[in-house]
């Protein structure tokens, strides 16, 4: 019987994400809104089984459940030469978390390794609606 053992590699058994976002008034023309967002996932295996012939190191390399955060502050309805425009600043990875998205188990060699997500990214976007 491997089903205490085995594991659909890369899904988590739970997820949950949560956001909430606030548009304020129109101000000369343009509206601002706020938006935060946070999702959790429960800890994910990246090989089938544990099985220690062939993947020795598999719960060491799993990722136990994590959470990120994230956020926006968005200026939309800008009016620019007959066109409506948007500016988001926005951030991934809020508390710049170390997790892992993959993981590589050479039981049989001795050794495993992990790949890392993105650390924190901040960023501005600018969009036109023609």
């Amino acid at each position: 019987n491997f089903a205490a053992i085995s594991h659909f590699p890369y899904v988590p058994a739970w997820t949950a994400h949560g956001a909430i976002q606030y548009t304020f008034a129109d101000i000369g023309g343009v509206v601002p809104s706020i938006r935060a967002d946070y999702s959790w996932r429960s800890r994910r295996y990246f090989h089938t089984n544990n099985l220690s012939n062939l993947t020795a190191f598999n719960n060491e390399i799993s990722q136990g459940g994590s959470g990120l955060a994230g956020g926006s502050i968005v200026l939309s309805d800008i009016a620019i030469g007959g066109v409506k425009s948007e500016v988001t600043l926005w951030a991934e990875n809020l508390f710049n978390k170390a997790y892992r998205i993959q993981g590589v188990d050479f039981g049989s060699l001795g050794f495993a390794g992990n790949v890392y997500a993105m650390p924190r990214r901040v960023g501005i976007d600018f969009r036109v609606n023609f």
